[in-house]
């Protein structure tokens, strides 16, 4: 018994330590100043899936099936972030030969409403991506990720 509990806590860091790495790679790679100017009431809803190998390494990077054009010029949901998702060199072995889902929300830290007209309803009914011959594969999904950003530097 002693030994399950040890198997699910290191689990449970894992899947936190994977999202915590793919929100640094987005952080590292985003429009700060367009995310800074993000009018009031508008959010940023989109989801990174990531494709393990069987050693547990990420091999494959998808976003969603359509992106809104204002998320990815501010996100930049491109090959460039795909290569640094990919480049990390942590092994997750709990997920290897699976698809791990991760939806992820930005909003303005002064923000209290959802402008609709944000695109929100878009991305939501967009957030799954097209991924062949995924029948095959365990699909997990983990907790949607909620990062708040604040006003422009100055």
């Amino acid at each position: 018994m002693f030994i399950s509990q040890i198997c699910l806590a290191q689990e449970k860091l894992n899947d936190g330590d994977l999202r915590l790495r793919v929100s640094k790679a987005i952080t590292q790679h985003i429009d700060r100043d367009l995310l800074g100017k993000t009018p009031t009431g508008f959010v940023h809803l989109f989801s990174v899936t990531l494709s393990f190998n069987e050693e547990g390494k990420i091999d494959t990077v998808f976003f969603p099936r359509k992106i809104n054009e204002n998320i990815n010029k501010v996100m930049k949901l491109n090959s460039t972030l795909v290569k640094i998702i990919i480049e990390q060199k942590s092994v997750y072995r709990i997920y290897a030969s699976k698809l791990v889902f991760i939806p992820m929300l930005y909003h303005s830290i002064d923000d209290d409403k959802l402008d609709y007209r944000s695109g929100f309803l878009e991305s939501f009914e967009n957030l799954l991506p097209d991924i062949v011959n995924s029948s095959s594969r365990s699909w997990l999904i983990l907790n949607p990720l909620v990062e708040i950003f604040g006003p422009p530097r100055k």
